[in-house]
């Protein structure tokens, strides 16, 4: 006869105990690693979106060819942080109970108003134009606006 492991064991209750003593001891460190993971993608944020919003309306995409290979060639990784932040900050608030509101958001409305803005400065300006510097705005704005309307649908 086969004889199964018995849940109520007292072998069972230390490993609770000893897996729960685990997890008190490495969720600080643990959670520091991530606030530290998430202040990195926080300054990169902040450099692209400098960056892209000054070369754009700035007009010096053209002036600054390193620059703006960069930002073309940093765009798609911008998305990708953007999506770990905003998992990051998921999980900050699962954790902490936190509020929703966290300072990443004001990206949020920052490059929607970019998209706004380079919208009307291409079509009713003859020095913006349908080009590379647009696309990049284009996609990486609406990308932004929708992983935040993913965060915002999802309660922890």
């Amino acid at each position: 006869m086969i004889q199964f492991y018995s849940e109520t064991s007292a072998g069972d209750s230390s490993i609770k105990e000893s897996i729960f003593s685990l997890r008190r001891r490495f969720k600080p460190v643990i959670y520091r690693q991530v606030i530290i993971f998430y202040l990195g993608l926080s300054a990169f944020t902040y450099f692209y979106f400098i960056a892209v919003a000054v070369l754009y309306f700035g007009q010096f995409w053209n002036f600054y060819p390193r620059l703006s290979f960069l930002a073309s060639v940093f765009s798609e990784p911008y998305i990708g942080a953007v999506a770990v932040y905003t998992l990051l900050k998921e999980y900050r608030k699962k954790i902490k109970c936190s509020g929703s509101f966290h300072r990443g958001e004001i990206f949020v409305g920052a490059w929607a108003l970019m998209l706004f803005a380079a919208i009307v400065f291409t079509f009713f300006s003859k020095n913006y134009n349908f080009d590379e510097p647009f696309k990049i705005i284009v996609q990486t704005s609406l990308a932004v606006i929708l992983i935040y309307a993913g965060s915002v649908v999802h309660k922890p």
